[in-house]
């Protein structure tokens, strides 16, 4: 079994549980664990989509990934090389990209 938690529950919300949980004679969890049954019993699982679906192929490693975009946007490898060079003679991390 697997446990999940659930953060930012309103006060009135934890109380309104917590009366419920005890007017059916159980725990908070029990109670919980009981709406989450009842809210999804009703559905059927999504089907698993077929193994020779995109959906199923492993992503490219992150510098090939990386690589493409900045083949798509016309990057050179000498601009690559003169920016990784720049980044690494400031000794400090690049600034994040602005997009003002």
């Amino acid at each position: 079994m697997t446990s999940i938690i659930i953060d930012n529950i309103a006060d009135g919300m934890r109380r309104r549980l917590v009366a419920r949980a005890r007017a059916h004679g159980r725990s908070l969890a029990d109670e919980a664990r009981d709406i989450l049954l009842r809210a999804t019993e009703d559905e059927t699982p999504a089907e698993a989509p077929p193994r020779d679906s995109p959906a199923c192929e492993p992503s490219p490693p992150l510098g090939d990934a990386l690589v493409a975009i900045w083949r798509e946007v016309g990057l050179t490898d000498d601009e690559f090389n003169a920016l990784r060079q720049e980044v690494s003679a400031s000794k400090r991390p690049a600034e994040p990209m602005r997009f003002d």
